[in-house]
């Protein structure tokens, strides 16, 4: 299943865009679900850098995606 993070990622591509701007109600990447008290916002975020440091949760309130398709859309 793809979602729009997803889709737009590879549209991107096939147009070879130099730039993807993806849209979100949350403030970045946090280290687990940002409604856990134990997540905490990065910085920064680099997927091969930081492989298991960042617990994505499920659906989001309004897709499917979440943060996960936003981080790996590229990948």
């Amino acid at each position: 299943m793809n979602d729009n993070d997803s889709l737009a990622a590879l549209l991107s591509t096939e147009v070879q865009a130099d730039l993807l701007v993806l849209m979100s109600d949350v403030d970045g990447v946090y280290t687990g679900p940002p409604g856990l008290d134990s997540s905490r916002l990065m910085h920064t975020y680099c997927p091969t850098a930081q492989a298991g440091t960042v617990r994505f949760g499920g659906m989001s309130r309004v897709g499917t995606g979440g943060m996960h398709s936003k981080v790996c859309s590229y990948l």
